[in-house]
């Protein structure tokens, strides 16, 4: 049997294993009772999100005698399962997502700014620990805090980016700071410039730039001299590099495979 006791706890300051600050919120306890031979066993089950209020967070479940423990039991938990959700602009998700668990459905919306976090009591406690300002979400079909917890957690992991490629449009290249600012939400990406790579990018694998440049020069050499540029063959790239950045690759918690970083023109360490 279940025994409502306690929901929507105080929130609490821990550190994970890297000693980063993690924000813990004991979102529902219940009292259980076990039978067992001779009567009852009674005792407590919590549910706890934790997270950085950077784009992670998790979940944990735990069952003891005492509520302490149970919390003790269901954060240890909830940091081992943290995921990394990437945030638009720092406040927002990328896209509109919806999934369900058991009973429950929930229906997350991307936000304007200043619209805040327009969600029930464990939902907004997972946007808070993700670090979410704005968001609109709602849960149909169960009230089941497990359920909107892990439903929630469901949406959330099925549109994670989990990789990312850049193509050559001359767009991306004038943004190539922001891409490779993408870093710092634990996504990796391969980029078409060894520039990238050496701004603080994991890997690139394209044609040279500077050979290119090179050969834009050969040519306004020769029609400088007189001929047509109609005349002038298209030329084809023929130097190809691939750059790897250790550095970012041990931030992104990836281990390059020595086959790989052999074949590397340039490994950035």
């Amino acid at each position: 049997m279940a025994q409502e006791r306690s929901s929507g706890g105080p929130r609490r300051i821990i550190t994970d294993a890297r000693g980063q600050e993690l924000k813990e919120k004991v979102v529902h306890i219940n009292r259980v009772a076990k039978v067992v031979k001779g009567g009852r066993r009674f005792g407590f089950a919590a549910l706890v999100v934790v997270g950085d209020s950077k784009g992670r967070a998790g979940y944990g479940a735990g069952k003891a005698r005492e509520v302490p423990e149970a919390i003790r039991k269901a954060t240890e938990q909830a940091r081992r399962g943290m995921i990394r959700v990437p945030l638009r602009e720092g406040r927002t998700l990328h896209h509109d997502i919806q999934n369900s668990y058991g009973a429950g459905r929930v229906i997350v919306r991307a936000a304007k700014p200043g619209t805040g976090i327009i969600a029930g009591g464990p939902m907004r406690a997972i946007f808070e620990a993700l670090g979410v300002q704005d968001v609109v979400a709602k849960s149909v079909g169960s009230s089941n805090p497990h359920n909107m917890i892990k439903a929630t957690f469901a949406a959330l992991g099925d549109k994670r980016v989990s990789a990312l490629l850049v193509n050559t449009d001359p767009y991306f290249l004038e943004r190539c700071d922001q891409f490779v600012a993408l870093a710092t939400y634990s996504v990796p990406t391969i980029y078409p410039w060894r520039e990238a790579v050496t701004a603080g990018g994991l890997m690139s694998y394209g044609a040279s730039l500077a050979d290119g440049y090179r050969q834009v020069g050969i040519y306004a050499s020769r029609i400088l001299k007189g001929e047509k540029p109609a005349d002038l063959p298209v030329v084809q790239p023929t130097k190809f590099e691939l750059a790897i950045n250790l550095k970012t690759a041990k931030a992104l918690g990836l281990q390059i495979p020595d086959r790989l970083l052999a074949l590397a023109d340039e490994v950035i360490e």
